[in-house]
């Protein structure tokens, strides 16, 4: 997603874990009060209900990608462990 400088997402959170990275520019990441700014090369780790915001410190591509995992209703294991 890209984000203009300035813009900013209010306080959410996701009801999976996620990793946050910026390709490109500069983000004020806010967890707790605490401040992390994320540039390229980067990424933060948010635990799932966790609160979080942000705002684009300068102009910004971000890359954000969910961690469903097998707890999402259409997961599959790839490998039957009793088949090993």
């Amino acid at each position: 997603m890209e984000l203009a400088a300035g813009q900013s997402w209010h306080e959410h959170h996701s009801v999976h874990p996620v990793v946050v990275q910026a390709l490109k520019g500069k983000i004020d990441f806010r967890v707790k009060g605490q401040s992390v700014i994320l540039v390229p090369g980067k990424p933060i780790h948010v635990t799932a209900d966790l609160l979080h915001s942000l705002t684009a410190l300068e102009d910004s591509t971000l890359m954000v990608t969910m961690l469903t995992g097998e707890s999402h209703p259409d997961a599959k294991p790839t490998v039957e462990f009793d088949e090993i």
